[in-house]
């Protein structure tokens, strides 16, 4: 959920940041987020693009839809991904 709101909110800085917080606050209500939910965020995102990557590659040959947003997805992803190997924060972690 954050990780595809992060990228329709990455026109307006901190709009983000405000729905996370929001979301994670009502979420909360319901059910209480792993201990160490800030650690855990990170990685998690990185891994759920490595599933998103996974997709697309397997998707895009057989489905025309794919194809045609894929390729720009895998390059947004590859880019987070320089980016993190860089020392920047993944996009979509929260600062506190």
């Amino acid at each position: 959920m954050l990780s595809s709101i992060h990228r329709i909110a990455a026109a307006e800085p901190g709009t983000y940041d405000t729905f996370a917080h929001a979301y994670l606050s009502g979420y909360t209500r319901v059910r209480p987020l792993p201990d160490r939910f800030a650690e855990l965020l990170e990685p998690y995102l990185l891994l759920r693009d490595c599933f998103i990557l996974n997709f697309v590659t397997t998707a895009a040959p057989v489905n025309a839809a794919v194809a045609q947003w894929g390729p720009r997805r895998i390059d947004g992803i590859i880019a987070n991904m320089t980016a993190y190997l860089a020392g920047q924060p993944y996009l979509g972690t929260l600062a506190s």
